[in-house]
């Protein structure tokens, strides 16, 4: 595991490409221990990140990723070169409705 010291934006209050927004006032980080990432949102391919010093600040969240670098080394390199700035979240809204 290699700890990259360089945050990420992780989502903020604005609506995202499904059309719907996660609200940063609402998040329940405590639910999500560890926060992990998959690459391109695919589970098949196994946990790529863990999200460690997270920050809430101007209705956004921020992490440092810490990649699995035995299955991901690529993905190092390109986070270090800053061809990676930011992370998505993905919620299965069909698990989330009232």
């Amino acid at each position: 595991m290699k700890k990259i010291d360089r945050e990420f934006l992780l989502t903020d209050d604005s609506v995202n490409c499904y059309g719907y927004r996660l609200l940063t006032s609402g998040l329940q980080l405590d639910r999500f221990d560890p926060p992990i990432g998959f690459f391109m949102h695919e589970r098949e391919q196994g946990v790529a990140v863990r999200w460690e010093d997270l920050t809430v600040r101007d209705n956004a969240l921020y992490g440092k990723p810490v990649v699995d670098d035995s299955r991901f080394p690529d993905l190092v390199k390109q986070i270090e070169d800053g061809f990676y700035c930011l992370g998505t979240e993905k919620v299965d809204s069909k698990k989330h409705k009232k």
